[in-house]
């Protein structure tokens, strides 16, 4: 086991700043990723750049592994926090408020922009300015989306806020199997589970074989749809991390031993993408059923070893407190819901100006970010907008000095809490 000194010899004893570091790099990866979407040849996508590129696939392939499911990991350490410091009421209250409002507003808002350029630079669109197509799309018995049904009778959609609604439903899961502890007087479970079962199988060998069993019975009769009702797949990986969040906060020795095992981690991490590039580009390890079960499991557990990579050398580098991360955590998820509409709006309107390969990326991410940036510190001044881009806090968000929590000393209950209140699921 890491020693506890080599913890927290960075910061003041107490809040995992690297899970704030995490989050904030991830959905700043999310917005990079989707533009790349725009650019990167075939993968679909709602719009496509003229501007296309094969060899891009590869970068992509390399955060299109783990970048979804480490958000995952990351709420699941949320909620497991929140779950223990919140009654239970209150803890379904801010559920609701931070994942369901941000979830219908954006539905209703947001990403309607998204469905509109995306029908315009179809040319399914004729004589249709945009607040006529809006008030279309929010008639669900609207002509023009007669062919475009997503549920039923309803032509809505969620676009990239899936995620929302993904976290949600996880959350409540967490809930009941939380009441359900309780009711059972199962109190001592997460101390006798970390006492009885060894890191290494607990943080390797149960997610890798939960996952390669995920991707052999699932992936092809249910391949990622992101429409939650059939999305069978996706659920089997990305609950299965989440679940791995809250035993990392109920069991924290379990993730003390990710950071002590990051260089292998990382080594791992390394030769298992090498084979996916492999398997990717067309190379296979023979025919027979051994071979395909060995590529299901290289395809299924790179993610994870670089997860645990990530997650290692995070403790190690960026368990500290500064400004940027106080400011930058503050407005994570307000990026998070803006980010895609933004960046199809700008591409939709930057491709007539045909500014080239390098030039017009180059303009996208800048004007994405600006753009970003500019929203958020309108909308934090907004209380009654502020809900519904899921901005907590006034005008400078951070953590009071009550909810700083602690990993456990030598005297201390090995379940207590990993992660603080006020973080964003």
């Amino acid at each position: 086991m890491v020693q506890q000194g080599e913890v927290e010899k960075t910061t003041r004893p107490g809040r995992r700043y690297e899970l704030d570091w995490l989050r904030v790099l991830a959905f700043g990866l999310l917005i990079f990723y989707h533009i790349g979407m725009y650019y990167v040849s075939d993968w679909g996508w709602h719009i496509k750049s003229q501007h296309q590129s094969e060899w891009l696939q590869n970068i992509m392939m390399w955060s299109s592994q783990w970048r979804m499911s480490l958000l995952f990991l990351i709420s699941g350490c949320a909620v497991a926090f929140l779950l223990r410091k919140m009654r239970l009421w209150n803890f379904y209250w801010s559920r609701y408020t931070r994942l369901l409002l941000p979830l219908f507003f954006g539905m209703a808002v947001v990403v309607v922009p998204q469905v509109y350029a995306e029908m315009a630079s179809q040319g399914r669109l004729v004589d249709v300015g945009y607040w006529q197509f809006w008030l279309a799309y929010l008639d669900q018995g609207s002509a023009l989306f007669v062919d475009n049904k997503t549920v039923g009778e309803w032509h809505v959609t969620w676009n990239h806020l899936w995620f929302l609604m993904y976290i949600y439903v996880y959350s409540v899961a967490a809930w009941a199997i939380c009441l359900l502890f309780k009711l059972l007087n199962l109190t001592g479970f997460w101390s006798l589970i970390e006492k009885r079962v060894g890191p290494v199988l607990m943080i390797l060998g149960v997610p890798i074989t939960l996952l390669s069993l995920n991707g052999q019975l699932l992936y092809e009769s249910y391949p990622p749809s992101n429409d939650f009702i059939n999305d069978y797949f996706n659920h089997g990986r990305y609950f299965m991390v989440f679940v791995m969040g809250i035993v990392f906060v109920r069991a924290p020795g379990y993730w003390r031993a990710v950071r002590q095992l990051r260089k292998p981690m990382l080594a791992a991490a390394l030769v298992s993408f090498a084979f996916v590039q492999f398997l990717f580009h067309g190379g296979a390890f023979g025919g027979d059923g051994f071979a395909q079960a060995l590529e299901n499991i290289f395809w299924s557990s790179n993610g994870w070893l670089w997860i645990l990579a990530i997650c290692g050398w995070a403790q190690h580098l960026l368990n500290k407190d500064n400004a940027v991360i106080r400011y930058l955590n503050g407005g994570v998820y307000c990026y998070y819901i803006l980010h895609q509409t933004v960046i199809i709006v700008l591409a939709y309107h930057l491709a007539p100006l045909d500014l080239g390969p390098v030039l017009e990326p180059i303009s996208l991410v800048v004007l994405t970010l600006l753009a970003c940036l500019g929203a958020y510190e309108v909308l934090r001044c907004i209380p009654g907008l502020r809900i519904c881009f899921g901005i907590t806090g006034g005008r400078n968000p951070g953590p009071s000095s009550e909810e700083i929590s602690r990993l456990p000393s030598n005297r201390e209950s090995p379940d207590c809490p990993l992660y603080p209140a006020s973080t964003p699921v």
